[in-house]
């Protein structure tokens, strides 16, 4: 499974790199460190969880600036050598906690405290992801929260994160009943 999700991140990356690569360029050549440009993406999605429910136009626009910089912070920092833990750490805590934002106003926003379940079980998913310094595997579920919130698909959403955070806790405890694989 772990291969399968580094394969698909490969994909996407090699189908995003032509455009990323004039603003790696640009913010190169202006000596832009990677966690500002992960900074930017924190901000951005910020900006599209005070936006959800207020205006979707606005909510869909911040959301797609969100994930684009987040996009460019990795591949800024990999083409420019300046991978670091902290900056992995820095990246994967912005889309957590843009997760966490949009899933508890959208809760708070339809009074679903059903959802709450779902929504324990992913942030404890997560914790034990960071609480590995990030070794065991997760399953991200920012970008999918994203567009489903853009596609007014509420419920659908937070019965999805239920699903995704189970089945990324099963998957933790097989990696650590496996020797960690």
């Amino acid at each position: 499974m772990k291969m399968m999700q580094k394969e698909g991140i490969e994909w996407v990356r090699k189908r995003m790199y032509p455009l990323y690569k004039p603003f790696i360029e640009y913010f190169h050549r202006r000596k832009v460190h990677p966690h500002q440009l992960t900074a930017f993406s924190l901000l951005f999605g910020i900006l599209a969880f005070v936006m959800l429910f207020e205006n979707m136009v606005l909510f869909v626009f911040f959301g797609l600036i969100h994930l684009f910089f987040d996009g460019l912070d990795g591949a800024y920092a990999r083409k420019t050598g300046k991978v670091t833990v902290e900056g992995e750490l820095f990246d994967k805590g912005t889309d957590f906690f843009i997760t966490i934002l949009l899933v508890s106003k959208t809760i708070f926003f339809y009074s679903s405290p059903i959802y709450l379940i779902g929504f324990g079980i992913y942030i404890l998913e997560n914790i034990i992801f960071f609480g590995s310094m990030l070794e065991s595997p997760v399953l991200s579920f920012r970008t999918m929260t994203i567009f489903l919130l853009a596609l007014h698909m509420y419920s659908f959403l937070l019965l999805l994160l239920g699903i995704v955070g189970t089945f990324g806790l099963v998957y933790q405890i097989q990696y650590y009943l496996g020797g960690k694989k």
